[in-house]
């Protein structure tokens, strides 16, 4: 199974590209890594509609907004079904309160969310549990207290998390959420894989940095192997850099994972 996370940046940011010049290269991108799940961040529902809608039908998304229902940005994640079965998904708030919709807590500047996604691969039966997230920007009280509960849902077998944790994938920092979640047995996909030959994941329309903080994570339960993964800077991405061309102040980050 291919999984993909990527900030796809909101359509209220009014510095960069509006999100209509923005979505053909989302899709290009995207249609060129064939994942088959899509954890995103920062996507409004119409932007998602767009996005499901020109990948065509066989894709989904599911989430909640993170003032609830479809309000506000979303924890969304896309879902091919041809290759995986929906069984089941909800989301819960990173706060004291986690079935609260809009609620905060640890000082966050926004409510933010997780979206767990239940799904069955349709070529062997495998069950996958996808966990999706978007850490606060501010509070490092906020991040790390939602790492746990990004962490505790997590938990068992066949676990995928994937999000902008808005902290770098630094094991030395004991406080941090790439703590939190590795002390779990967690495994860090780019991590194992790229290594130092990694580019940074928030370039923010700048020209990538090999080594340069990632904040974009995809991390494995222990039970699953990991084939491959990349913070992806190449490719239709780095042709269309090339151009000036961006589709998101983030790149996406790419894992293969299966049973072991």
């Amino acid at each position: 199974m291919r999984v993909v996370s990527w900030n796809l940046l909101t359509d209220t940011a009014t510095d960069p590209p509006p999100w209509a010049e923005r979505l053909p290269l989302v899709v290009a991108v995207l249609t060129d890594l064939a994942p088959h799940a899509v954890g995103t961040q920062e996507g409004s529902v119409a932007m998602l509609d767009d996005l499901a809608e020109a990948l065509g039908e066989r894709w989904v998304w599911v989430g909640e907004g993170r003032c609830g229902g479809r309000d506000d940005e979303l924890t969304a994640v896309l879902v091919d079904t041809d290759r995986l079965e929906v069984r089941a998904w909800r989301t819960r708030w990173l706060s004291p309160t986690p079935e609260v919709p809009a609620s905060t807590g640890w000082e966050a500047a926004f409510p933010r969310t997780l979206t767990e996604v239940h799904v069955r691969d349709r070529r062997d039966g495998t069950a996958y549990l996808l966990v999706n997230t978007h850490l606060d920007h501010v509070s490092g009280q906020a991040r790390r207290e939602g790492a746990r509960l990004v962490a505790a849902a997590a938990a068992g077998r066949g676990a995928v998390v994937t999000g902008d944790f808005n902290a770098p994938a630094d094991p030395a920092d004991a406080a941090g959420p790439y703590a939190v979640l590795t002390a779990t047995g967690l495994v860090d996909a780019v991590a194992v894989h790229d290594g130092d030959r990694s580019a940074g994941s928030f370039p923010a329309f700048a020209a990538p940095v090999v080594g340069a903080e990632r904040i974009d994570w995809v991390l494995a339960s222990p039970d699953l192997e990991v084939s491959a993964a990349r913070v992806v800077a190449d490719g239709v991405l780095g042709a269309a850099a090339a151009r000036g061309q961006h589709a998101s102040d983030h790149l996406p980050v790419v894992a293969d994972v299966s049973t072991r």
